[in-house]
């Protein structure tokens, strides 16, 4: 009796000693599952303020070029502005110089004929 006392107390503390492991190993995964639940977490975080702030870079690029963009539309209209009254100009000179032209020539045409 004495052979199965030590046996049975044998595989009782087989049977204690494993279930001591299981729990070990229950603990282990638990708090690696929660490690790797936070780092996800803290991943996805980390991806939603990339996003953020990758999009307010976005709009500020964007408001850059635009302003940019009517800053050269306005530019242009002052080139265009300038040039429509420099051609105005020129055509006033050039009549003018036809008109002095003109008048050389018929003044030269009165001396001619006295």
């Amino acid at each position: 009796q004495r052979l199965n006392a030590e046996k049975f107390e044998e595989q009782r503390l087989n049977t204690e000693v494993q279930h001591a492991e299981e729990c070990w190993w229950e603990q282990k995964f638990d708090a690696l599952t929660f490690k790797f639940s936070q780092f996800f977490d803290y991943n996805s975080q980390n991806e939603a303020k990339v996003i953020a702030l990758t999009q307010e870079k976005t709009k500020a690029e964007i408001a850059t070029l635009v302003k940019a963009r009517d800053e050269a539309e306005d530019a242009k209209a002052k080139v265009e502005a300038t040039l429509v009254k420099t051609q105005e100009e020129v055509k006033e000179q050039k009549t003018e110089l036809a008109s002095l032209a003109k008048a050389r020539e018929e003044a030269e045409a009165q001396k001619a004929k006295a």
